[in-house]
């Protein structure tokens, strides 16, 4: 009975509600003994933090879920670590567009996609000519600032599902 679940709910992040009530199901149901999921959890009314939280699920002698028992640890720093590394590996320290990687990604998947709907995909490379002149004869952080400004005005001009990148170099 997810009733029972709503004092707890109110201190969980609203967008994460769906999460923890499919592992609770799953748990009460007895189609699984343990789960560990990670949800926010607001804190102070409005703060969150995430919690990484194990769940086991405690049957009666006849088999029959009776309880659920389980730990919440703040994982926030951890968390916050694991997605700056995730951003250095998948975007360009400079731009913050994707990277090579995470281009290739969005292509393979704009590709099942396309294939699914019968649609197309459409892939262009733009190619800033004389560039190195900018670099050589105003500075490398002249050139920078190049790059990010032209990144930020295509950036502005794309789709939710359109993917700017910059695949390396000048």
């Amino acid at each position: 009975n997810r009733s029972y679940f709503g004092p707890l709910l109110q201190y969980v992040q609203s967008d994460d509600h769906a999460v923890l009530l499919q592992a609770f199901d799953k748990l009460a149901s007895g189609e699984k003994r343990l789960a560990t999921l990670r949800f926010r959890m607001l804190q102070d009314g409005a703060e969150q933090i995430w919690v990484e939280c194990r769940l086991l699920a405690i049957p009666d002698a006849g088999g029959r879920i009776v309880s659920l028992r389980g730990i919440l640890r703040d994982i926030t720093a951890v968390y916050l670590q694991e997605r700056r590394i995730t951003q250095l590996a998948l975007h360009d320290a400079l731009t913050q567009l994707p990277n090579r990687i995470l281009l290739e990604e969005h292509l393979h998947q704009a590709i099942a996609r396309a294939e699914r709907n019968h649609g197309k995909v459409a892939l262009g490379f733009i190619d800033l000519d004389h560039f190195k002149q900018i670099n050589d004869t105003l500075g490398h952080k002249a050139g920078d600032t190049v790059l990010v400004t032209l990144a930020r005005r295509l950036s502005g001009t794309l789709r939710e599902v359109d993917t700017l990148s910059r695949w390396g170099g000048d």
